[in-house]
């Protein structure tokens, strides 16, 4: 996992104290973001102009029932959940992962 997989794509605020809160999976992108946290608040509070920007990661517990597609496999099961009957295609059309 890397920086970026880590910063794209969250959900972050900017509170009265001027703290950026980012919303992250799981504890090891909070372990990820702390390890680049000095590099990145150097670099906002440079470009910002801001000395008491700070920054912290909490784990989002809305994404704990969100299921994470890896293969093939995983994406047809996904599929199939969704709609039964391409099982049934699969079977007819002979297709195998």
């Amino acid at each position: 996992m890397n920086q970026y997989t880590v910063l794209a794509n969250r959900t972050f605020t900017l509170d009265e104290n001027m703290t950026i809160h980012f919303d992250v999976d799981n504890d090891l992108q909070v372990e990820i973001l702390n390890r680049m946290k000095q590099d990145l608040l150097d670099y906002l509070r440079k470009e910002s102009k801001c000395n008491k920007l700070n920054i912290e990661a909490t784990v989002s517990k809305e994404d704990t029932n969100k299921r994470t597609i890896y293969t093939m496999q995983d994406k047809l099961n996904f599929l199939i959940e969704q709609n039964p009957l391409l099982q049934q295609l699969r079977i007819k059309l002979g297709l195998e992962l």
